[in-house]
């Protein structure tokens, strides 16, 4: 995708790459975020991704402690649990 000349004094680029909405498993969503992040930075071209989780998940942030989320659902697998390899918290 290009963007418009007019938008490219608003932005500080003038391409994006824009992946649709899809619904992965946690563990998916991370490895794809993280192979996007290690190829953007040699391209970089800004990536815009929307996806969910399929089934349900809880993403933790890099640093962030997994004990807080103990519990039945995650403990019985009704609920998957990974860790994104940025920060923040749970997600």
């Amino acid at each position: 995708m290009v963007l418009s000349e007019v938008n490219s004094t608003r932005i500080p680029f003038t391409k994006l790459r824009v992946i649709p909405f899809n619904k992965y498993k946690g563990a998916f969503n991370m490895a794809l975020d993280f192979y996007l992040a290690e190829k953007n930075y040699k391209t970089k071209i800004p990536i815009l991704r929307f996806y969910g989780w399929n089934p349900a998940c809880i993403s933790l942030g890099y640093h962030q402690s997994s004990e807080m989320i103990r519990g039945s659902l995650i403990d019985d697998k009704t609920i998957q649990c990974v860790r994104r390899p940025t920060g923040g918290s749970a997600i």
